[in-house]
């Protein structure tokens, strides 16, 4: 299996794009504007080895409201 830098396995990687997805159209829902407000979605890795400096590696706009990973 291939690591998704979000913590799980590569079968995980849809399940949590569309979990948090889910979550941000909520809170965009709720905001007390009419128009919604630009979103981007961004993924922080953070790796930790013993023995080395830990690293922080930042995905700008990792991906989008619909797509689907492969497409």
């Amino acid at each position: 299996m291939v690591c998704d830098g979000m913590g799980g396995a590569d079968t995980d990687y849809n399940h949590k794009r569309d979990t948090l997805r889910r979550l941000a159209r909520q809170y965009v829902r709720q905001l007390p504007q009419d128009i919604a407000p630009p979103v981007r979605f961004d993924v922080i890795s953070v790796y930790i080895v013993p023995g080395k400096e830990k690293e922080f590696v930042h995905f700008e706009g990792s991906y989008s409201w619909g797509e689907r990973r492969g497409e």
